[in-house]
């Protein structure tokens, strides 16, 4: 396994679970370990600036450039108890307890996570946090 972390230097301190919030992270990084042979993960964290009124939030991204998830699969991808498969068809250990959780305990801090994957171009898990959020 290799990570890669960017980490934004005006994220100095949250105001979040902190086990909670990394158990949130981990399981955004295991569904990718599960998924992969070989995994290489890049996780960054940043502050995104507040557009329109609106106010700024922190955004942490978990990229796997190797997994792809299948159209059949992007719907339940959040769902707990279900079962994972790599673009082949073949069964992936796992029941999606970790993205569940993690959607679960980042819409608890008042956040949101959500994914991004196309063919060729791997996975972005991507979890926003409100300003709020921040110290």
């Amino acid at each position: 396994l290799s990570v890669e972390v960017g980490v934004d230097d005006r994220l100095e301190e949250l105001c979040v679970d902190a086990d909670r919030f990394v158990q949130a992270l981990l399981g955004l990084m295991d569904h990718a370990v599960r998924a992969t042979p070989a995994p290489m993960l890049t996780l960054n964290a940043r502050y995104i600036e507040a557009e329109g009124g609106q106010t700024g939030s922190a955004r942490f991204e978990v990229i796997d450039p190797d997994l792809a998830i299948r159209d059949q699969d992007q719907q339940h991808i959040f769902a707990a108890f279900r079962p994972s498969f790599a673009p082949t068809g073949q069964r992936v250990a796992g029941l999606h307890l970790g993205t569940a959780v993690a959607r679960a305990v980042i819409r608890a801090h008042g956040g949101d996570v959500w994914f991004e994957s196309r063919p060729n171009q791997g996975t972005m898990f991507i979890a926003s946090l409100p300003e709020a959020c921040l110290a």
